[in-house]
């Protein structure tokens, strides 16, 4: 790189001193500007055009500020300045008189760079020189920074008072000269953009140009993106803030503390200086490069400022900024960071402030500016009252990002809240804690204190509603909801019916801190996790929780989008998307540790184990079945969707003894809780499946029939799978029009892998009655669906009872054979399959009786069946010319899995 950039102005004005000094006009140049603008370069520079031109020239430098006498002269030559005595003693006109002989025969040019750092006798010994040459051959060019120490402005003063003098300011680069200096050492053509950029950070100092380059060039920078800021430039930086005069030093230090809100008052405070003095400092400042309006230019030069500094001395600085900040009016924001940079926090007004600003942190959505903020403040507070308010709120902060770190408060609250210390806010979050960690007598006692405690009674309700959604068996307040109907019916109209009522949720929001939109996000994801693990969805809830998805993104809580995917998890597998649901619920495992999850972590394991039973991967559900699982997760509902999984797992891995005593347990507990979840009501289906497999085939019978006599008419899917394992009871002979109500009922729940068992038992029945057709359309379809839910073993169980089956036949749903119906007709057909009579068809498709009739006689015809209750069955293997979800069912089924409508009747309209 060139040393200089564009200062052909100023070595053209020491050329022209040069020129008059050889024609017997002796002077000063002094060569001036701030740490870094070149001042040296300059010197070296026209020292050698100097002496290429003739003249002899001479250089001293300041090399040991320790010296204090003559230490100018001493970095002369020998053979011009011959050794001192020890005293130091030495005439000053015999090295004058020295000079002015070598004069004679050369113009001499005599460089002294630092000027500013000489010893307190040189500029006596120069003053004489300078004295003498007012008609001598001799140019004495000294360079100078501004912004040196005090006092010695006025000893240079005194000495070039004598002898003609001319100044030489540098200024900063212009933008054509940072350029110049880019294109010459950085390897690549700087944009104007990138130069401009360049310029603004450094100010247009040589130096830390330079150094930026160097930073540029070492690290993995890009040609046209942000200059790179790094070591080099840091170093820069504390370099020439060394050189400053102590005061500016210091007063740098001031303004690197306090960042933004650097105002020269503040400024002066903070450095316990007068305000003339912080504005020559930040002048001085300006010009070096570092400053800009005050502030510094970027935020690498003030980090090499702040780290320049010992740990006592930034501690200090940041908490007297804090206080004076405070008492300024700054935002708590502001004062706490500052706090949160010292190392002691003292007074009443410092806890204030942390509190404030956690408060502010949180609705900005920084969690780590919140937690650090509670944490500090609680260090410095007094009194176990406020302690334990602190500690409560930091529990709740720490619950969003990582509940395992939030538990560990949970014992000392603990205490707090039986000896009284809590208010009822407070309260609730240990209530919260105890409840989701599964310490269930203590959460029951604490719902005692705050029912006593004043808490509303419409809040309690929807607390006892909520407890005794996860803890059947200790529901405290739902006797008389549950004689209204189901427990998850009760909650959902806590959960859902009061979620945009003004205050509504206010437990919930306590337990979750405050009315953040990160509250929000967790309280409406905690809400769908319970309600999904409680019902046999249907289309709102599903809605609801997809709806949840933008409140879940990467800034929500880690806790909220881990019950998410939980969630997604659920939904996926009720529908047979198992890569889907396996999916969800490893993410959601990642997302937090398991001690984080408390008994939650029933539910995604469990949806773990279940699609990977599914999909013939064992040795994943073993290892997924290997983790250790809370206790008291076992009396929450999730641990019966555990056990259900673990129960089907046993049965695909040929241990149908285990897997019924897994689902045995799930009718004890369900039994002792006296509730009804629709959402687990497989597990009796599952449990008869066990023992038909194990020949128990009567007691099979009676345990579906019950279920059956059970179910309602919306719950399409529990008794579309009730009806195919009941068909499993029966005789081959007697088989068929069960499973065809069956397949009709799990085709319009939208549930593509029980279909696909339904459609595998058809296939085997109509093999024993030796109808091999049926049987392999059957079949086909079955593989058409397991192929879809990636359910491998169901799959090449059907490949091979059925080797005729080619592998692309398996996977492709087009039936070029299949008969074609028209729209009017599809919709005709669908209803009419269901159930419905011709007049209930043609209200619902507003035409005639006359018209449906018409139409159920073309679909008869086309579909060659005699009699409307082969409808069902028909549709089902014929695909009507229109490919449903993934290519299989009509797109006029009900799925709520697809999303499309929550009213099977406005399907018809999608057609």
């Amino acid at each position: 790189m060139r040393q200089l950039a564009r200062r052909e102005s100023e070595l053209n004005e020491l050329q022209d001193a040069l020129d008059e000094a050889a024609a017997g006009w002796g002077q000063l140049v002094v060569v001036s500007g701030p740490v870094g603008i070149g001042k040296t370069a300059l010197l070296h520079a026209f020292g050698d055009e100097a002496a290429k031109g003739g003249a002899r020239v001479l250089r001293a430098c300041v090399l040991d500020k320790a010296r204090t006498s003559h230490s100018v002269l001493e970095h002369l030559p020998g053979d011009v300045a011959s050794p001192f005595a020890d005293d130091g003693s030495r005439p000053v006109d015999r090295f004058a008189s020295e000079l002015l002989d070598f004069s004679a025969s050369a113009p001499i040019v005599l460089l002294i760079d630092d000027l500013d750092d000489v010893d307190v006798e040189s500029p006596g010994c120069l003053g004489g020189l300078l004295a003498r040459i007012w008609s001598a051959r001799i140019l004495v060019v000294a360079s100078e920074a501004t912004g040196a120490a005090e006092g010695t402005g006025i000893r240079w003063t005194n000495v070039v008072h004598p002898a003609p003098c001319r100044f030489l300011p540098l200024g900063p680069l212009t933008p054509a000269a940072v350029s110049e200096m880019l294109a010459e050492s950085s390897g690549f053509l700087p944009t104007t953009r990138i130069a401009e950029r360049c310029l603004e950070i450094t100010g247009g100092s040589p130096a830390l140009l330079r150094a930026l380059v160097r930073d540029m060039n070492a690290g993995p920078y890009t040609a046209g993106t942000e200059p790179l800021v790094g070591g080099h430039f840091s170093r820069v930086v504390v370099s020439c803030l060394h050189r400053c005069a102590p005061d500016v030093a210091h007063i740098a230090r001031a303004v690197a503390v306090l960042g933004d809100d650097a105002s020269p008052p503040i400024v002066a405070m903070l450095a316990r200086r007068n305000q003339d003095a912080v504005n020559r400092a930040v002048a001085v400042l300006t010009d070096m490069g570092l400053l800009s309006n005050g502030r510094f230019r970027h935020a690498g030069a003030r980090a090499a400022v702040l780290n320049d500094m010992t740990d006592e001395e930034r501690s200090t600085l940041h908490g007297r900024a804090a206080r004076l900040l405070y008492d300024e009016g700054a935002s708590a924001t502001v004062v706490a960071g500052h706090l949160a940079a010292t190392h002691q926090i003292e007074g009443a007004w410092s806890v204030s402030a942390l509190a404030e600003s956690a408060q502010h942190a949180l609705e900005g959505g920084d969690v780590t500016l919140a937690t650090s903020c509670l944490r500090l403040a609680r260090e410095a507070c007094s009194g176990k009252a406020e302690c334990a308010r602190l500690t409560a709120a930091l529990m709740r902060v720490q619950w969003w990002v990582n509940p395992a770190a939030a538990r560990r408060h949970l014992s000392g609250l603990l205490e707090e809240l039986w000896a009284g210390y809590l208010e009822p806010r407070d309260a609730l979050t240990v209530f919260g804690g105890l409840f989701w960690t599964g310490q269930v007598a203590e959460a029951e006692r604490a719902l005692e204190l705050l029912s006593a405690g004043g808490t509303p009674p419409q809040d309690h309700a929807w607390l006892s509603a909520w407890f005794s959604a996860w803890y059947p068996r200790h529901a405290p307040a739902l006797s008389t909801a549950s004689q209204q109907g189901t427990v998850s019916s009760s909650l959902m109209g806590h959960l859902w019916q009061r979620r945009t009522t003004e205050g509504a949720l206010a437990g919930m929001d306590d337990f979750l801190s405050g009315s953040t939109a990160d509250d929000v996000a967790l309280r409406e994801v905690v809400t769908a996790f319970t309600a999904l693990v409680h019902s046999d969805p249907a289309d709102d809830v599903v809605a609801r929780c997809y709806a949840l998805e933008p409140q879940v993104d990467g800034d929500a809580p880690v806790a909220a989008q881990a019950l998410y995917q939980a969630c997604r998890a659920l939904v996926a597998l009720r529908t047979g998307d198992t890569e889907e649901a396996l999916a969800h619920a490893e993410a959601a495992l990642g997302l937090m540790p398991a001690e984080s999850w408390g008994v939650a972590l029933a539910v995604p394991l469990a949806c773990a184990v279940t699609a990977t039973t599914v999909m013939g991967r064992y040795e994943e559900g073993a290892n997924h079945l290997a983790r250790a699982l809370p206790e008291a997760a076992f009396d929450t509902p999730f641990g019966l969707l555990y056990l259900q999984a673990r129960g089907q797992f046993y049965l695909a891995t040929g241990r149908p003894r285990n897997g019924l005593s897994d689902l045995e347990e799930c009718e004890q507990r369900l039994a002792t809780w006296r509730v009804a979840l629709p959402g687990l009501a497989t597990w009796r289906s599952q449990a008869a499946q066990a023992l038909v497999e194990l020949g128990e085939v009567r007691k099979a019978r009676r345990m579906v029939d019950l279920q059956l006599s059970t179910l309602s008419r919306e719950q399409v899917r529990l008794r579309g799978t009730t009806l195919r394992i009941r068909a499993a009871t029966e005789p081959p002979d007697r088989r068929t029009p069960l499973l065809s109500k069956a397949i009709g009922l799990l085709q319009q729940s939208g549930d593509r892998l029980e279909l696909a068992r339904a459609f595998a038992d058809l296939a085997r029945t109509h093999t024993v009655l030796g109808e091999q057709a049926l049987a392999r359309t059957a079949a086909q379809r079955c593989a058409v669906l397991a192929e879809q839910c990636a359910a491998q073993p169901l799959l090449e169980r059907m490949i091979r009872a059925f080797p005729e089956l080619r592998a692309e036949e398996a996977i492709s749903p087009n039936n070029p054979d299949a008969p074609i119906l028209s729209t009017s007709e599809r919709k005709v057909a669908v209803l009419a399959s269901q159930g419905h009579t011709n007049r209930q068809i043609a209200k619902k498709l507003h035409v005639t009786v006359s018209t449906v009739e018409q139409h159920l006689t073309r679909v008869y015809r086309k579909l060659q069946i005699r009699r409307r209750s082969e409808l069902t069955l028909r549709l089902a293997l014929g695909e009507m010319g229109h490919a449903g979800p993934r290519g299989l069912l009509p797109s006029t089924a009900p799925l709520w899995c697809g999303r499309t409508a929550r009213d099977p009747d406005r399907c018809l309209e999608l057609g």
